[in-house]
Parts: C-alpha cells; sequence; structure tokens
C-alpha cells in the first residue's frame, strides 16, 4: 500500500498536477517521482483513492480535479465542485482500479499517474489524500 498526502491548503491553476508533500507508506511497486508524479512498476491491479476539500476561487465556478495516468485522462475519476460563493468549500474525491500488463523485452507498461487540476478557474485544495493499493 502506498499513501500520500498534503496537510497544507494550495492555490492551483488550470492543468497542474496535485503536489503531495508527504509519504506515509512507500511500497516498492509504487515510486514517488516529484511529489506530483506516481509510477507503478509492477503489474497488477491497483485500487487508486483520492480525497481533498476543493474549493473555486469564483463565484458559481466549478474547481475539478481528475486522474490522468500516462497523460491521459480517466473518464470516471471526474470529480467536480461548484461554489455558490468565491472559496465555498466541498469534500471531493474518487476510486477507481487500474490494470497494469506485465512488461517484456520490448514493451514497458510501467504507468505515471497524477491528479490534475482540470477547471477552467483557479481554485484551493486542502488536505489532498491519496492512496494507491495493489488488489491483484
Amino acid at each position: 500500500m502506498f499513501q500520500a498526502y498534503n496537510n497544507n491548503t494550495t492555490t492551483y491553476t488550470q492543468n497542474t498536477p496535485v503536489a503531495f508533500s508527504t509519504i506515509k507508506y512507500s511500497d516498492c511497486r509504487i515510486k514517488d517521482t516529484n511529489g506530483t508524479t506516481f509510477r507503478i512498476s509492477a503489474p497488477g491491479r491497483y485500487l487508486i483513492m483520492f480525497n481533498g476539500v476543493g474549493a473555486s476561487t469564483g463565484a458559481t465556478s466549478a474547481f475539478t480535479v481528475q486522474l490522468y495516468q500516462d497523460g491521459v485522462a480517466r473518464p470516471e475519476t471526474l470529480s467536480t465542485i461548484t461554489s455558490v460563493a468565491a472559496n465555498d468549500a466541498a469534500t471531493m474525491g474518487f476510486n477507481t482500479i487500474i490494470n497494469i500488463l506485465p512488461s517484456c523485452c520490448s514493451i514497458n507498461n510501467t504507468t505515471n499517474l497524477q491528479v490534475v487540476v482540470t477547471s477552467a478557474t483557479s481554485g484551493t485544495l486542502t488536505n489532498p489524500n491519496l492512496v494507491i493499493m495493489r488488489v491483484r
């Protein structure tokens, strides 16, 4: 099991990866490459769980985060809150399972994961938490 989190409130703009400053549990199959990208190198099925508190800096504006796998958005992980007034906070989260195939001499199936702020307006994210657990 791997867990990373950040106990701060951070302001993000569009297309910015979420930063996780603290690693609580590490796993030799999952590497933190820079605080925003997590590389999984072992084949298997992995449960990805994310939660945090988001707020849009603009009134009646959406604030959205989404999981990206190797630069491609995973549609089932889209999590959006819409603030009634500027900086109204609400919980955000998603759960999904990803499958990583075995690698061989000519194919490297290592995958990189990022949680990315995708909303057009800026916003804040408080206490983001990411758990990656190998289930099979």
